[in-house]
């Protein structure tokens, strides 16, 4: 059921339509994307195999993986973003 989500058609035809849209870009986002949800991923797994389920270090290792992570997408994302969120500047004639 895990890998549910991701075998839908639709996320299929949802991917095709971007690709067509936005042509040779639609790499660097996949790359993108594979890059947020895979940083992460062997920090947390070593967390989840030092420290016991359901314990507070587990808790506080998780917490730690998720700040230096988000401090990764910070440094990474941090330009696009505020292109994207800044208002266009009005032309000038």
């Amino acid at each position: 059921m895990a890998w549910a989500n991701y075998l839908l058609l639709g996320n299929w035809l949802m991917a095709w339509r971007v690709w067509r849209i936005i042509g040779r870009k639609f790499w660097r986002l996949t790359a993108d994307l594979l890059f947020l949800y895979l940083l992460p991923l062997p920090a947390f797994l070593a967390v989840a195999w030092l420290f016991p389920p359901d314990s507070w270090p587990r808790f506080a290792g998780s917490l730690i993986v998720a700040a230096l992570a988000g401090g990764v997408y910070l440094l990474r994302f941090w330009r696009p973003f505020r292109d994207f969120f800044v208002a266009p500047r009005a032309a000038v004639p």
